[in-house]
């Protein structure tokens, strides 16, 4: 990860470094913010999430958002934050790890992304657009 992000007491979000990808939520893709910006669009953010390409964030209404490559849908890379399909609720932390992410939704555990090495934990090799359950992992109370 080349960018960096921070959550303000206000709720927003703000971001700096690598832009490539649109993962700073910037206005178009950027090749590099050399000072804090605010990622456009969000507002009463209680977590955020960052990785390789793209981030998360976690609203007070429970809703996961997602900017840059985020390996949804098979959507390209965009610096507009969007809603996660499917994760309303989710909780307490989104994590974005390599080209793959976690989240918890009600106790349970999904992920997404690339999953050459089984690492999206579906019994599966398949590249997932969609959150998917990981397999086994129940009654899970924190994420770190």
């Amino acid at each position: 990860n080349r960018s960096s992000l921070a959550l303000r007491e206000d709720g927003t979000v703000w971001g700096w470094g690598n832009g490539w990808h649109g993962e700073l939520g910037a206005d178009g893709l950027e090749e590099s913010v050399l000072e804090p910006v605010q990622v456009a669009g969000l507002s009463n953010i209680r977590a955020i999430g960052g990785g390789s390409y793209h981030h998360l964030a976690l609203d007070v209404s429970g809703t996961v958002w997602a900017w840059g490559q985020t390996g949804l849908g098979g959507a390209a890379e965009t610096p507009d934050p969007f809603p996660v399909e499917g994760l309303t609720a989710a909780g307490p932390l989104p994590k974005k790890t390599g080209y793959h992410t976690v989240v918890v939704k009600n106790r349970k555990v999904k992920a997404w992304g690339v999953n050459q090495n089984g690492e999206v934990g579906d019994g599966t090799t398949t590249w997932r657009t969609s959150p998917v359950d990981v397999i086994g992992v129940d009654s899970v109370t924190y994420w770190p």
